[in-house]
């Protein structure tokens, strides 16, 4: 859950930015929102694959 809210807080500061912050800022939170989720599967495709190899190297 922190890493969707730092997603939205990140969407929202580059939003005020914007000429019109409250048009720009669910495309960008939607964007941010997607990275973050790819993120988060790829830390876990990452982190089991780890166990794989320390489960054989033990």
């Amino acid at each position: 859950m922190p890493a969707i809210r730092q997603a939205a807080h990140e969407a929202a500061a580059i939003a005020w930015l914007q000429p019109f912050p409250l048009l720009v800022l669910p495309g960008l939170f939607e964007e941010k929102l997607i990275a973050t989720r790819r993120r988060h599967h790829q830390q876990n495709l990452i982190l089991s694959r780890s166990g794989e190899w320390l489960g054989l190297a033990s």
